[in-house]
Parts: C-alpha cells; sequence; structure tokens
C-alpha cells in the first residue's frame, strides 16, 4: 500500500455526502465506494464495509468507524487535523 484509501458505502446517501466532502480536502488519498474496489485486497468483507467507514494507511493497517474518520480528517490537515486527533484520541468508557 502506498497511498491511504477511505472506504464507504457507495448505497448510503449520507456516507456518499460525506465522502465527497472530505475527497475535496484530501491531497494524497483516496476515497473510494466498497462497491468500486477490490475490498479483499483490503482485507475486508462486505459485512465490514457495509457497517462502517474503513481508512487504510499507506502501511496497509485499517482503522474502522470514527477512527476511520479521524484519520481521513488528519491527513485533510489544517484545522481538521485537529478535529480528527480529537476523535482518535477519544477513548469510549462503554
Amino acid at each position: 500500500m502506498s497511498t491511504p484509501v477511505l472506504i464507504f458505502d457507495g448505497d448510503c446517501g449520507f456516507c456518499t455526502r460525506s465522502a465527497r466532502w472530505i475527497e475535496t480536502r484530501l491531497d494524497n488519498a483516496t476515497v473510494a465506494p466498497y462497491q468500486s474496489i477490490e475490498i479483499s485486497a483490503y482485507d475486508l468483507s462486505v459485512d465490514d464495509v457495509t457497517s462502517a467507514a474503513y481508512w487504510v494507511d499507506q502501511h496497509g493497517t485499517t482503522f474502522r468507524g470514527h477512527l476511520a474518520i479521524g484519520r481521513s480528517l488528519i491527513a485533510a490537515g489544517g484545522f481538521w487535523s485537529i478535529i480528527g486527533w480529537l476523535l482518535v484520541t477519544h477513548q469510549s468508557n462503554g
């Protein structure tokens, strides 16, 4: 893996709008609906990608859900990276 990728469910309207929004802010990452890529190349299943977004970094490490969104915001840089860091460092007590 060399280019990070944000994988989302292209059948979900909210997911698609959100993915297109972050895509305009990312310079060195790909944003793709799972329906247009070979998800098995990322060791993901349809169950995985229909239940959450995934960020796959340049090393092939996957991050699910809020961690995926946080990583994509960090990659966007600027103000958005602050929000991203808050997301990835937030620990749930539940």
